[in-house]
């Protein structure tokens, strides 16, 4: 999946904090994470007086600290709010990635990869510094949106591909693929998806040409509104663009295997 905390348009009205519609919320107030929150500052400063030295705080214990909502602290203190709130996720999705391994190979070695999926947009390090500041977080903050993260694992261990789900959008692709060549793992084989967005099926050309252009492994064309009339079956006005453009792709794939 692309690991997201959960997304506003997948949740229900009924009682839930985070509902359908309106801005992304934090997922980091329930009691299970409250207490991790705990746990994780006291490991981290020992002492409450060294923590509430380095956040400027008066906090009595540990056990009298929660977690701040937004806007209520800034700076040092905030910044490891978010530190925690990141690493939950990613040793949740670690953990997951390890297990999915660990079965793949155990039954199918290297018949089978796991593919890991990259979010449409990765937390800059300016967005992280201006979260730091405002004591609050940009959508992508609070989803903890972590593309280079997943990268660094697909680098870390065997047997993983990448994906990424808006592949519509260069500067993205452009983005991470400049930081996988940073990191050297720029030959881990990386698929293109599109977000779904009406231009993309308009413009497969242009899609593809940037996909080749990107030096992207695969591409994966989601919703059939691209192939087929209402009826499912009929090919409709960008089937015959769509089949000529993924035959110069599958060209393109075909020599860089060579």
């Amino acid at each position: 999946g692309e690991p997201l905390y959960p997304p506003n348009w997948t949740q229900v009205s009924d009682g839930l904090y985070n509902p359908p519609s309106g801005p992304e919320h934090f997922w980091m107030y329930d009691p299970y994470m409250q207490a991790d929150f705990k746990r994780a500052m006291q490991e981290k400063y020992g002492t409450i007086e060294a923590a509430n030295e380095a956040w400027g705080q008066h906090y009595a214990s540990f056990e009298a600290l929660t977690v701040p909502m937004p806007e209520t602290v800034k700076g040092a203190m905030w910044n490891d709010v978010l530190t925690w709130y990141r690493d939950v996720k990613r040793r949740f999705m670690e953990e997951n990635v390890q297990s999915y391994l660990k079965v793949i190979n155990k039954y199918a070695g290297d018949r089978v990869k796991l593919m890991l999926y990259v979010p449409g947009a990765d937390v800059r390090d300016e967005e992280w510094a201006e979260a730091v500041e405002s004591g609050s977080g940009s959508n992508m903050i609070r989803l903890m949106a972590d593309s280079r993260f997943i990268i660094d694992m697909a680098a870390k261990y065997d047997n993983c591909y990448l994906q990424y789900t808006g592949a519509d959008n260069i500067t993205e692709v452009r983005y991470l693929r400049n930081y996988m060549k940073e990191k050297g793992c720029e030959d881990i084989p990386f698929i293109g998806e599109n977000s779904g967005a009406l231009n993309m099926g308009q413009n497969i050309k242009r899609f593809t040409q940037n996909l080749m252009r990107e030096g992207m492994s695969g591409i994966d064309i989601a919703h059939n509104v691209w192939l087929h009339e209402k009826d499912g079956y009929s090919p409709n006005k960008y089937f015959d663009s769509l089949k000529e453009n993924l035959g110069i792709f599958s060209d393109y794939l075909k020599r860089g295997m060579e």
